[in-house]
């Protein structure tokens, strides 16, 4: 991204007797002093990098996403009504779409979440930001050294226009 923007990948232990296990943060950082930005983490297990958990970014808030659904009233209310009818049910089997057992699926799965809203968001709002702090810098250009042909002597031998004589001793 012609240097406006880095990336960093932190690798941090979390020490769980039962469970340790590595998480990778991946962030994008602007060449400069703006703050980094967590695109998404990955999370194994110490000694098996299989399964892994892609940990995608926060979702954003309604008024920024582009659709998202709003519950009408006669759906607010028969839901509350149905309040009572959810504490007694029973448990359910929930599947993680994020999870990936095999490369293929995590290659699969980390192509999906570059892909979202949220990464592309993130990368153009750092991209940008380095942008106009880049415009804002005065460039202090120095010109490179050029050759330049020596000026004209005027027919005097061993002297040129604009030599200064000195004393030799």
């Amino acid at each position: 991204m012609n240097g406006l923007v880095l990336a960093e990948v932190k690798q941090t232990e979390i020490e769980d007797e039962n469970d340790p296990r590595i998480v990778l943060r991946f962030e994008i950082l602007p060449s400069s002093k703006a703050p980094r930005v967590k695109l998404f983490e990955v999370v194994h297990r110490r000694d098996f990098p299989y399964p892994a958990l892609i940990v995608e970014p926060s979702e954003l808030p309604t008024y920024l996403r582009r659709r998202y659904y709003s519950p009408g009233i006669s759906e607010s209310i028969s839901l509350m009504t149905s309040m009572s009818s959810l504490m007694s049910k029973p448990g359910e089997w929930v599947e993680n779409e994020n999870v990936c057992a095999t490369p293929q699926e995590f290659v699969r799965k980390l192509g999906q979440v570059l892909a979202s809203t949220e990464i592309k968001s993130a990368v153009m709002s750092v991209l940008a930001r380095s942008q106009e702090e880049l415009e804002e810098k005065p460039l202090s250009v120095t010109p490179p050294p050029t050759a330049t042909p020596p000026p004209a002597n005027n027919g005097e031998p061993g002297t040129t226009d604009g030599d200064v004589e000195t004393d030799k001793q």
